[in-house]
């Protein structure tokens, strides 16, 4: 994780002098639309492959398993992937 946050920390320092010499090079209307840019361009393809990332190193798996065996809260019943306890109703399971 202190990796990960590492290379965060360098595309946003990256990104601050990419915007910095934008403006420079440009003139001022189109230097700032360009840095505008950029910073919202810029964290949202960093949030697509950070999470990316987290799905494949395993980290959001399991919540979402169907294969999962649950146990309702209230009656005790065993059921697999269903949202609801087919005895009770209740939405409240456990996981195992």
């Amino acid at each position: 994780m202190k990796k990960q946050l590492l290379q965060y920390y360098g595309w946003i320092a990256g990104t601050l002098i990419f915007s910095i010499v934008a403006q420079i090079i440009f003139p001022f209307p189109i230097g700032l639309i360009v840095a505008l840019g950029i910073f919202i361009v810029l964290p949202l393809l960093i949030k697509r492959v950070m999470g990316k990332k987290l799905r494949d190193s395993g980290y959001f798996t399991g919540f979402n398993d169907s294969k999962m065996q649950k146990t309702c809260l209230v009656c005790g019943n065993k059921s697999n992937g269903k949202v609801q306890c087919s005895r009770c109703g209740s939405k409240q399971f456990s996981f195992k």
